[in-house]
């Protein structure tokens, strides 16, 4: 008896941290999806209010709407993806260039190859190394139909200067969440996955 229950012990020192590895997987990949899933959705709702007239002139505050509810363009974000980590965005420094995310690092944006007019496939967006796990970065920018180039929120941006000029432009709206697995943390590893949410739509207002 004694002899059974030490080779039990035994086995069970063996096979046990290979099963809580396992389980830990299996939780991971879980909450990555279900990440993911917030991710899109957050993308899809930003991006219906993006497009919206009363939103043109931010991206931080709801538009004026009195007899209606308009959210705004991030506060959308941080209300679908509002999972437990922090959700970043910031204006630009030039209407030219991605936000710089994170301060001092910077992130890039190449625009798409297009061969036709208009151009207004969006490019795509290379988030900084630097950039911090388990961090929301949001993307807002409408697409210049003439060059395929971005136009991004920048510091001077009022409601005279509108950050969305409408003439049914494509406004793009791209999320980017650094998740790192516990598994890679149990192990201790760095190492994260990207996962990227975008979603284009055209703005309603000419």
């Amino acid at each position: 008896m004694r002899a059974s229950r030490g080779q039990a012990l035994v086995e069970f020192a063996l096979v046990g941290p290979i099963l809580l590895l396992l389980l830990l997987c299996g939780l991971d990949l879980g909450r990555g999806i279900f990440y993911y899933s917030q991710l899109a959705e957050g993308a899809r709702e930003a991006a219906r209010q993006a497009v919206l007239q009363y939103n043109q002139d931010s991206n931080t505050a709801a538009g004026a709407c009195s007899s209606c509810q308009v959210p705004g363009v991030v506060p959308q974000v941080q209300r679908m993806a509002a999972f437990g980590y922090p959700v970043v965005y910031a204006n630009s420094t030039s209407t030219s260039r991605p936000p710089d995310y994170p301060s001092g690092s910077g992130s890039t944006y190449v625009p798409a190859a297009c061969t036709t007019t208009p151009c207004d496939q969006p490019g795509t967006i290379t988030l900084s190394p630097a950039a911090r796990v388990n961090t929301v970065y949001v993307f807002v920018y409408e697409l210049d139909p003439a060059t395929g180039n971005a136009i991004w929120a920048a510091p001077g941006s009022s409601t005279t200067t509108p950050i969305r000029n409408g003439g049914h432009r494509k406004v793009v709206v791209d999320l980017k969440f650094k998740f790192q697995p516990v598994v890679l943390g149990y192990l201790g590893l760095g190492s994260s996955v990207l996962l990227d949410a975008q979603t284009e739509q055209r703005e309603e207002y000419s």
